[in-house]
Parts: C-alpha cells; structure tokens; sequence
C-alpha cells in the first residue's frame, strides 16, 4: 500500500473533495501506473484519503493511500511530478504492508491563521475565553446550535502575527475550523477570512504523533 502526503494551496484550495479524488486518481493514472481494483460487480481502485478540509482552506498535510503493486515511492513520486495542477504537490510517499487507515487518522488538526491588525494582547483575550468557555455557532443536523467548543481545542499559541492552533477531528469530536474562526471573529470583533487559514499538520491524537511519524514506523516495520 502506498501513502502519499500532499499540498492543496493557492487556487486548488478551492476544490471539493470529490474534485480531488478525480484529479489525484488521473494524476496517478496519466503518470503510468495502473492501481489493483476492488472485486464485484463494480470495480473500482482501492484508494483511500484523508477527512476532507473545508473549502477554500489551504493545507500542507493531506494524505491519500493507494494499492500499487510493486512500485518504489522513489520511482512514484519521480513520475508523478508535473502531472498535478497548480498549488497540488506531492509531498512524501511510505510503502506500508497494511491500509493505514489514512480517513482515520487524523484525530487533531494543527491550523495557522494569519492575524490581521490583531495584537497579541488581543490574544489574551482568546485564552481567556478558551479557559473560560469559548461558544461557537456550530451547524449540526441540519440546524444551528450554540456551543462551548472549549474541549475541543487541544492547544493554541501566538507566533509573529499567526496564531497556531489544534482543534480535535474525530468523528465524534471534531470542531471545524470555519466554525472556531466565526468564534474568534465574534470574540474580537474581527473580519478573519478562510483565506487566512492553512492547515499545517495532522496528529493520530493528543501525543504529538503526527501522522508522518506513524507513517515512518509503520514503513519501518515492513523493512524488518
């Protein structure tokens, strides 16, 4: 199985995640490598990605898995290159004997938001509120609620104008980062845009393991 870390920056941050699917599956296929399919009555490649980001959010650490058999990542990523669409690169390959379970993996989301005309003794006051009770308007079931999303938020600092944050997103427990950023600007009376947000690293929980390290181990245990 093989796992690939992606960029989608600039204007590919403003493709769907079916779009992405389509254009990572061509990208794969115009690169000369043909995926092992599913069985039954409608075949399909078995490939697999990561949860999908919220439209317009640049990210540099998406993930999608992939069957290809006996395929070096050198030899992928050398032939792959060039063939996806601006603001789409191929970061980082693992060779894995097992599905990682890329959907899955990503348990906390780390975020940098790009703070204009916002101080830091602002971002007190989002600390403040954090530990105190930091209420979002969430959609859920097809409705609006308000939300004290507190324990959502894993950690959150302030470096040279950006603030850097890791929300939880699990399926069960996952705090959107459209919806926190609609709490900031509620909060500060600001006008943060998506456009500010990159998301910037995934862990499999609240350990410090990003997925790369798991990923490595995983890769590790194979070459044994």
């Amino acid at each position: 199985m093989l796992t690939v870390k992606y960029s989608k920056l600039e204007q590919a941050r403003f493709l769907s995640h079916l779009d992405m699917q389509t254009i990572l599956q061509r990208t794969i296929k115009r690169a000369g490598f043909m995926p092992i399919f599913t069985q039954g009555f409608n075949p399909r490649p078995i490939f697999k990605m990561s949860k999908p980001l919220p439209l317009g959010v640049a990210s540099k650490c998406e993930y999608f898995s992939v069957d290809i058999p006996n395929i070096s990542k050198e030899a992928f990523i050398k032939d792959c290159a060039g063939q996806t669409p601006k603001g789409i690169e191929f970061l980082d390959v693992w060779v894995t004997e097992r599905d990682p379970k890329v959907f899955n993996l990503g348990a906390v989301s780390e975020y940098e938001i790009l703070l204009k005309n916002i101080k830091q003794d602002k971002f007190s006051l989002v600390k403040k509120a954090i530990n105190e009770g930091f209420v979002v308007r969430k959609k859920q079931k097809r409705q609006y609620i308000i939300q004290d999303v507190s324990n959502l938020i894993v950690d959150i600092g302030y470096v040279k104008n950006k603030m850097i944050v890791r929300l939880l997103s699990t399926e069960s427990l996952n705090l959107r980062i459209n919806d926190f950023l609609s709490g900031i600007n509620t909060l500060l009376s600001a006008d943060l845009e998506i456009s500010n947000v990159v998301k910037t690293n995934q862990y499999i929980g609240k350990e410090d393991i990003s997925i790369d390290t798991y990923l490595s181990k995983m890769e590790l245990n194979l070459k044994k």
